[in-house]
């Protein structure tokens, strides 16, 4: 499997000039970071639930 910049996904799927940090792409999606912020598993969980907005169908 490819590797896949989520960031970069992101920003295109937002129209958003550059790409942001973990924390404003949930705010920008109107959710809310759940846990604490650079541990691995709690960041993992919260990019996951980022994907439905970034990968296609």
């Amino acid at each position: 499997m490819p590797h896949v910049n989520l960031k970069q996904r992101f920003a295109q799927a937002r129209q958003l000039q550059k790409p942001v940090g973990l924390n404003s792409a949930l705010q920008l999606a109107g959710m809310q970071f759940s846990g604490q912020q650079h541990r691995a598993l709690v960041d993992a969980r919260n990019t996951a639930r980022l994907l439905p907005l970034i990968l296609p169908k």
